[in-house]
């Protein structure tokens, strides 16, 4: 078997095309038949396939090598040929419609809490390249885990627990909205929060509540959620809901009523997938082809999936997999070929 990739371009004519593809000296011709439309250089559902994991190794197991994405390509984490590892990584993604956590990665933006100055020199670079050049459609702009929600989303020396904490995050979201919005960018940004759950959904609330009703340009904001509970506490504080669905057979079918009454409230809905064999790389193609058409059936802007370039994870505690080397075995504990797109 022989799988033969084959591109064209927007201004290749329409119709039947013989070309000749050459296999051990032999000259096959194959036709191909170019339809008269062309796919939008930017596409209208989001995407979040998180490439970020250049740094990350997975441990658990004592004595055990655990290896980064950089280890691989034999780069040093501070090096700064991670930025061009991480380059032909995007501009992959980009080629394939896709678009990573964070494109900006290894530039991100930063803040003076004493001058309230941000400096987005390295940060307006990346998404100049990516988003404007590109045409990637979306950025995640903060992804707010357990060290930020535990420690009540810190921000200058103050948690949301506090009462100035709103004097000091509403002028700091503002002028990063604005920032978003003067570059054309703010429709295309969000915040997640990684799955909150317990006292953490209430901290969650309140630090949507204020950049939803209080800042202005506002931003989106919402949880990568699974938990039901949520749904009550976040409601009118969020305006993005990443919502589970990871069944293969069953697209959306629990959550959505749920989703419905979001939806017609004027929030943004998004697919959540982690533990799912939806991704496999030995599905059935037509699975992953009809995502769009589901997508625009039931009203749902984007799909976020947790992981989508790790190389190695045979030294997390319990791993049975020995997913070491994508190369040699891509089966993991999440799936066949599940977190690794490359």
């Amino acid at each position: 078997v022989v799988l033969i990739e084959i591109s064209t371009k927007k201004i290749t004519t329409p119709g039947l095309h013989i070309i000749n593809v050459v296999i051990d000296g032999k000259k096959i011709p194959i036709a191909v038949e170019v339809y008269s439309f062309s796919l939008p250089d930017e596409l209208t559902l989001k995407t979040a396939f998180d490439g970020g994991h250049f740094t990350s190794r997975y441990t658990g197991k004592p004595d055990c090598n655990a290896k980064s994405v950089l280890d691989f390509h034999k780069v040093d984490s501070d090096s700064p040929l991670r930025l061009s590892v991480a380059k032909a990584y995007y501009d992959d993604y980009a080629k394939n419609k896709i678009v990573p956590y964070h494109p900006f990665i290894f530039n991100d933006f930063t803040y003076d809490c004493n001058t309230k100055t941000f400096n987005f020199a390295e940060f307006d670079k990346s998404l100049e390249y990516y988003l404007d050049e590109l045409h990637m459609n979306a950025v995640m702009i903060f992804h707010y885990s357990t060290d930020h929600y535990n420690n009540g989303y810190p921000l200058c020396g103050y948690n949301i627990t506090q009462r100035e904490y709103p004097s000091i995050a509403i002028p700091y979201y503002s002028s990063l909205a604005a920032h978003l919005r003067d570059k054309g960018w703010l429709n295309k940004s969000y915040i997640m929060i990684d799955e909150p759950t317990g006292i953490y959904l209430n901290y969650t609330r309140d630090l949507a509540y204020i950049i939803t009703h209080n800042v202005s340009p506002s931003l989106k904001i919402g949880p990568a959620i699974y938990n039901k509970e949520g749904f009550s506490i976040l409601n009118n504080s969020v305006n993005l809901w990443i919502m589970l669905n990871n069944p293969r057979h069953n697209f959306f079918t629990e959550e959505y009523t749920t989703a419905k009454e979001f939806a017609l409230q004027g929030d943004e809905i998004w697919w959540y997938y982690t533990q799912t064999s939806i991704f496999d790389i030995d599905s059935e193609s037509i699975d992953n082809l009809v995502f769009p058409w589901l997508a625009w059936k039931y009203n749902v802007s984007g799909i976020l999936t947790w992981a989508g370039l790790i190389y190695d994870m045979h030294c997390m505690e319990g791993d049975t997999s020995g997913y070491e080397n994508p190369w040699y075995n891509p089966r993991s504990e999440w799936g066949n070929g599940q977190i690794n797109f490359y």
